[in-house]
């Protein structure tokens, strides 16, 4: 679906995009804003169910960024990943659940002259993905209310400023502290990924549980 500055809005809800048997990187629905001539572009996508490798992409081709998404109620069955966004600014992440995605349950970067700033992921589920969340290049992104579980990386920030996290759970499936992650295999978290350890400040969140006797929870108050 392309958007333009004659065709900007879609909404999409209510249905099931079955991509099984596409072996290639197409995915279920790509949603492009074609912000060449300078517009404001909304997209909704509700209650969706998506089946196959690769499930929801969000980009703008031509520079500039896409804005205004809305992703509610859905669930990502793909099997690689379930959401990736290039330059995506004031949207909403809400109600998603994501199962077994091999590469990225939700990965948001900024790229083609565009930024992803000013993004709030909420009330999502994310289950034994390799990656859950993935943030490049990406400024103020809030996670709230959120559960990654038995994911190999929960978070994984790349150049990302100004996130903050509340009342969310990260859990690794090594069953380790998440911190010890960084220990354990550095070449994971190698420059110029965030060092954890500044990541968070006293007024955005605690961490606690950070030894190798289990997975941190962290919780935050607004």
């Amino acid at each position: 679906f392309i958007l333009s500055s004659l065709n900007p809005y879609i909404s999409i809800e209510n249905i099931n995009v079955d991509a099984i048997g596409i072996t290639n990187l197409n995915f279920g629905i790509t949603i492009d804003a074609n912000t060449t001539g300078g517009f404001n572009s909304v997209a909704t996508i509700q209650n969706v169910t998506f089946f196959g490798p690769y499930g929801l992409q969000l980009l703008s081709s031509n520079g500039g960024s896409i804005q205004g998404v809305n992703v509610e109620k859905c669930r990502f069955f793909s099997s690689s990943i379930g959401i990736d966004g290039s330059s995506i600014t004031n949207s909403n992440f809400h109600e998603l659940e994501f199962y077994n995605q091999a590469q990225f349950g939700i990965r948001l970067s900024t790229g083609g002259g565009g930024y992803t700033e000013s993004v709030k992921i909420d009330k999502c589920l994310l289950a034994g993905c390799i990656t859950g969340i993935c943030l490049t290049n990406t400024t103020r992104v809030i996670i709230t209310n959120t559960v990654v579980d038995y994911c190999f990386l929960p978070l994984r920030l790349v150049n990302s400023t100004n996130m903050r996290l509340v009342n969310s759970y990260f859990g690794s499936s090594l069953g380790i502290g998440y911190k010890d992650i960084f220990t354990l295999y550095p070449s994971l978290y190698q420059p110029p990924d965030t060092v954890f350890n500044n990541l968070y400040q006293p007024t955005d969140a605690a961490v606690t549980g950070d030894t190798a006797t289990g997975p941190p929870t962290i919780s935050s108050s607004v």
